[in-house]
């Protein structure tokens, strides 16, 4: 699926962005969603990515999220994103056969919390039928299919460690995860998301 174009509202004067702080999505207690990378690269692309607990966000030095950071932007990390591989091979590799897994197998973003960047992540299980069913309507080269499916395995694999071995503490108490989203100056979708084990995370 591709980006949906009308998150933005116009004004008198122009174009500003309209942000909703109880923005959720179904399966967010399991932390994996479809999302729309900011990388350009990506070519608007929705693609699976697994929402960071706003925990793991300031436990990591890397990824501290600063006090005046927007609200509304939530982290993510893509999985097995094909943009990040055609980058680094360009300068690099002339002819390869899989230019699209060259990259990193993960990557770090963040991103608006609107419903054109996220939607419900929609597997349970892996259908290569089904993938490449949805992977038709994309209109991407056919070279990145391999890196689309190692994206679902690693999606489909969290989402199931997420439902069977993390609790859910605020997967339907909106209330309780807005006011702990306040609390820590975060948007409630990275409060609802699964505190992923650091073990499995190291994978």
């Amino acid at each position: 699926l591709k980006r949906n174009q009308g998150s933005r509202s116009s004004g008198s004067s122009g174009s500003t962005r309209t942000f909703n702080k109880l923005f959720s999505v179904d399966g967010i207690e399991n932390g994996i969603i479809l999302a729309a990378p900011s990388n350009k690269a990506s070519q608007g692309v929705m693609w699976p990515a697994r929402v960071r607990h706003v925990v793991e966000t300031s436990m990591t030095a890397a990824g501290t999220v600063r006090r005046n950071a927007s609200k509304n932007l939530i982290q993510v990390v893509f999985l097995a994103p094909f943009w990040n591989g055609e980058v680094s091979s360009a300068s690099k590799v002339a002819e390869v056969k899989d230019q699209y897994s060259l990259g990193p197998l993960f990557e770090l973003d963040r991103i608006d919390a609107t419903a054109s960047n996220i939607q419900k992540y929609p597997f349970d299980s892996l259908s290569i039928e089904q993938l490449q069913s949805s992977f038709r309507f994309l209109g991407l080269p056919k070279a990145v299919f391999p890196r689309y499916l190692d994206s679902h395995r690693l999606a489909v694999a969290l989402k199931s460690y997420a439902k069977t071995h993390i609790p859910k503490v605020y997967s339907h108490d909106d209330e309780n995860a807005s006011a702990s989203a306040s609390l820590t100056e975060s948007h409630i979708l990275s409060v609802k998301a699964p505190i992923y084990p650091q073990v499995v995370l190291n994978l």
